[in-house]
């Protein structure tokens, strides 16, 4: 049972730590697409933000290989604990995000 826990636990922490690094919580969906149209254009820009973008992306593969490892085969079961991961995973960035991406942008304070 506490195994089984604890690999919820790490999952819903993967989810969360691709949302924060994707800053997903934090931005309108115009904001997401006028970002992405301008990193296309700009190879700038598109250098500068290709390692965040392929980190998150592996959180969430990581995030989903555990869970498809864990979850049972019923698919009605599977969709549901993928919709809880994920909204579990959106909360914990809610949650945790700002202070983190404060934190990462301002390497000299402590997040409070």
């Amino acid at each position: 049972m506490l195994a089984t826990a604890s690999t919820y636990a790490v999952i819903i922490l993967l989810e969360a730590l691709g949302f924060v690094v994707w800053n997903i919580g934090t931005r309108s969906p115009n904001d997401v697409v006028r970002d992405i149209v301008h990193g296309v254009r700009n190879d700038r820009i598109f250098r500068a933000n290709i390692a965040p973008f392929l980190f998150g992306g592996s959180c969430f593969v990581a995030s989903f290989a555990f869970l498809s490892a864990r979850l049972p085969y019923e698919r009605n079961a599977q969709a549901f604990l993928v919709t809880l991961v994920v909204l579990a995973g959106l909360a914990v960035e809610f949650l945790i995000g700002p202070d983190l991406r404060r934190r990462w942008t301002q390497p000299g304070r402590s997040a409070r």
